[in-house]
């Protein structure tokens, strides 16, 4: 357990620089950005909290703001956000999964065609002949 104040200070801002970094929030909408940074801050809390005094646990609040000033991020606290709740889907009716599935195979138009065309010669031809 880290009891001096200048360590806990010292892990406080690499914590922090490490969310910085591995953080991207700079293409999203101020809400999520901050809903996001704050997921990761209490994440930090918890390692923070398990290395250090109970005393010294403000001090990572202080990096964590001087964190969100540095991303130009709207500080919220680090109380923790409500949970996103999942869309649910209808189930996807059967005829829908048979158009993802390979077609069957019918042969090819043009075979079907050529033997039409040969039923009908070889019947015309077999007409002619018996009609003699």
């Amino acid at each position: 357990m880290i009891d001096d104040p200048t360590q806990a200070r010292r892990l406080a801002r690499a914590i922090c620089t490490d969310i910085s970094l591995y953080t991207q929030v700079r293409e999203l909408a101020p809400s999520d950005a901050t809903r996001i940074l704050t997921i990761a801050a209490v994440e930090g809390l918890q390692l923070y909290t398990s290395r250090v005094t109970p005393q010294h646990v403000p001090l990572f609040e202080e990096a964590v703001i001087e964190m969100f000033a540095r991303m130009n991020v709207t500080y919220a606290g680090l109380s923790m956000p409500p949970p996103v709740v999942p869309t649910v889907h209808p189930p996807v009716p059967d005829r829908v999964d048979r158009i993802d599935r390979e077609p069957e195979r019918r042969g090819s138009p043009m075979l079907v065609v050529a033997i039409m065309v040969a039923l009908v010669v070889v019947g015309a031809a077999a007409f002619f002949l018996l009609a003699r």
